[in-house]
């Protein structure tokens, strides 16, 4: 502060620095200055960064270009391209790990989906045998019944049969047992009509 007012030249870090160097050195040269005000510029970014921008995630040197030497930047660009590889030889050996790992996992899948699908159609092989076996047992007891059903029904026929047969027979025997007592009534009326003279009708039976 000079007579109330801030001084550009005191508050200036760059312009103090430079200032205390020609006084130091009197007149010095513009290589000198310029180095000194460089300097203390240079510093106090370093102190602000420490102090501010370190906080606040920051970095102390911008996106700008670096200044380096051919001998230094080809041997900068050899290593930054041998970087390059190794981190796509990396890349490349982790996908194909990655890929293997993926495959035998798909692999181990595919073997326990195929198991669980034969244990799923062995189980419904036995449930299908063990419905058909009741569908057939059911079907042989139907037979069963119906054939005890028929075989009553015949022994039943049968025995009409042999009955309606007995009675026939019965009947036959009855028709002759009055057929042959017609007829001796019949010969024995003949026989009285002749006693008498007469001639008897002619009759056929």
């Amino acid at each position: 502060m000079i007579d109330g007012r801030l001084s550009h030249e005191t508050a200036h870090a760059g312009r103090r620095a430079q200032s205390e160097s020609t006084k130091n050195s009197g007149a010095g040269t513009k290589a000198v200055e310029r180095s000194s005000y460089c300097d203390a510029m240079r510093d106090l970014l370093d102190r602000y960064q420490a102090m501010v921008g370190a906080d606040f995630g920051h970095e102390r040197h911008g996106p700008g270009r670096a200044r380096w030497a051919r001998s230094v930047k080809l041997q900068i660009d050899r290593e930054t391209e041998a970087l390059k590889r190794r981190q796509a030889e990396e890349a490349a050996a982790t996908e194909a790990r990655r890929a293997a790992e993926a495959k035998n996992a798909f692999a181990i899948y595919r073997a326990e989906l195929g198991a669980e699908h034969e244990r799923a159609m062995t189980v419904e092989r036995a449930r299908l045998s063990e419905v058909a076996k009741a569908h057939v047992a059911a079907y042989r007891a139907r037979i069963d019944r119906e054939h005890q059903i028929a075989e009553a029904r015949r022994d039943e026929l049968v025995y009409e049969t042999l009955l309606s047969g007995e009675k026939s027979n019965r009947r036959l025997k009855q028709l002759e047992r009055e057929t042959t007592a017609f007829r001796n009534e019949l010969a024995s009326a003949l026989a009285l009509i002749e006693a008498h003279g007469l001639r008897p009708p002619s009759l056929s039976i």
